[in-house]
């Protein structure tokens, strides 16, 4: 009986063991050493290919982006991710989501409609990328593509000096160079004024007819003649040949715009529009003789405006609109005239680091907002403000040109890039695109890999099947040699 157990014991070692061990051997090839999934070379490189096929562009009103998906495996979504080339707080990058349609080899598109959003100002660079998961869950990232959202239909024609580039189609060079040379004598005197210099090329469009300007913007007031965004570093404008003189001034005025909101650009506090307006009409050269009459009418007649109506959005009443600006004008020629540029250089410093313009005054000059328009008033010899006037809070006018277009067809849940305002923050990524060789897809294990624990199972069971197989051999052998 000894020697039967010793036997069955033997007989488990010699074929149980190695059993085990090439389970065990089994289960690590499958795994690698430290237990993760092979991927081999071939499984990396079968990735879905995106191939950009431009952009569309129905000017002002849409783009539409256009790509085809080539996948092993069926296109499991398609991710649109773009933005604008602006002066923001981090990057904003907004996400569309477009259909597409079942299959591996699938053509997609999706369209940005400015009517809805808002739109972005002439000349401004839209940067694009397409993000493509398959079914399989691998994943990968186009390279950045730009395009210039610019309407087309005009023959644009270019120069440059200094920090300046005129972009025009209408008027000869001479046209051309003349606006150029006024606007760079504009920017010194206005640098000399208040210490205010560009920090980034400026972009100056000049259509050649208002009309063309308002057919090239969205939501602009019927009486605009020109159009500065800060952000983007960039002024619209329509001037003819025939009115080269008044393009002059216009020219001036808007580029001031541009460099108050380079010097002021904050993402905690706004600048009142009193002193935007104010000071580009100060870099202008101040107002003209017909504006300047109707506010000495206002001064003499008390029906001026109080400085809280001034820091909101000016009327669109035209002769409201002309009074705002002159106003305007005289309350900043006021603090430079009685106080020297320097103060006002420290004002916008103050505003770009978030104080509130009530703050900002009070550091400055040490005095708020009514305080200013009293001392205003009594220089100007007008009436004293109104004793019982409420002093709403200070509200700086809204950017004339929403920035992000809402979302859709976004899947509920899913993580978007939301709509961006003037100074807002949102959704900033900093990583940039890569390739289709650089992408990094989820690693997916092949062959045995994919079974390793079903795997594992079986062999334990061979291995209990043959000590069981044993032991019943030696309880056979037993038996037969008890009986007589």
């Amino acid at each position: 009986m000894q020697r039967l157990v010793a036997l069955s014991a033997f007989l488990f070692l010699i074929i149980g063991a190695p059993i085990a061990r090439v389970s065990h051997q089994l289960t690590m090839a499958a795994h690698g050493t430290h237990g993760r999934p092979i991927v081999t070379d071939r499984t990396v490189r079968r990735r879905p290919i995106v191939t950009d096929r431009g952009v569309s562009i129905d000017f002002p009103f849409r783009l539409t982006f256009n790509a085809h998906v080539d996948s092993p495996a069926d296109v499991g979504g398609v991710v649109l991710e773009y933005g604008v080339e602006k002066r923001t707080c981090g990057r904003v990058t907004a996400k569309a989501y477009p259909r597409v349609r079942p299959g591996s080899s699938v053509d997609v598109s999706w369209t940005w409609d400015m009517r809805e959003s808002g739109a972005e100002p002439p000349g401004t660079t839209v940067w694009y990328r397409w993000v493509v998961t398959d079914s399989a869950n691998r994943s990968v990232v186009s390279p950045e593509h730009h395009v210039l959202w610019l309407d087309t239909i005009h023959p644009w024609t270019s120069i440059s000096r200094d920090r300046l580039t005129l972009h025009w189609y209408t008027g000869d060079r001479a046209f051309a160079d003349d606006l150029l040379a006024s606007a760079t004598a504009s920017l010194r005197r206005l640098g000399r004024a208040t210490g205010v210099t560009p920090d980034r090329t400026i972009d100056l469009y000049v259509y050649a007819t208002t009309d063309d300007l308002l057919n090239a913007v969205l939501y602009a007031p019927g009486w605009t003649g020109g159009l500065a965004f800060p952000d983007y570093s960039s002024v619209s404008i329509g001037i003819s040949p025939a009115q080269a003189a008044w393009g002059r001034i216009a020219t001036a005025h808007e580029l001031t715009h541009v460099l108050v909101g380079q010097l002021a650009f904050s993402c905690l506090s706004t600048i009142p529009t009193w002193l935007n307006e104010g000071t580009a009409v100060y870099g202008q050269g101040g107002p003209d003789a017909t504006a300047q009459s109707q506010l000495d009418a206002a001064i003499a007649g008390n029906t001026l405006l109080s400085i809280h109506t001034l820091s909101g959005a000016f009327s669109e009443i035209r002769s409201t609109a002309d009074l705002s600006y002159s106003e305007s004008y005289s309350l900043v020629n006021y603090l430079v005239g009685g106080y020297g540029p320097l103060r006002l250089r420290h004002l916008f410093k103050d505003i770009q680091q978030g104080l509130r313009i009530e703050d900002a005054l009070r550091d400055v000059y040490g005095f708020g907002l009514d305080g200013l328009e009293d001392r205003w008033r009594v220089s100007v010899h007008a009436a004293p403000r109104p004793s019982a006037q409420s002093s709403p809070a200070a509200t700086a006018l809204p950017t004339p040109i929403p920035t992000y277009p809402p979302l859709s067809d976004a899947p509920v849940g899913a993580p978007v890039g939301a709509a961006s305002t003037h100074h807002g923050v949102n959704n900033a990524s900093t990583s940039p695109a890569v390739s289709n060789d650089a992408a990094a897809p989820a690693p997916i294990a092949v062959g045995v890999a994919q079974t390793d624990s079903s795997l594992s199972v079986a062999w334990g069971l061979i291995i209990l099947f043959a000590a069981g197989a044993i032991s019943l051999f030696g309880y056979a052998v037993v038996r037969s040699r008890s009986r007589p």
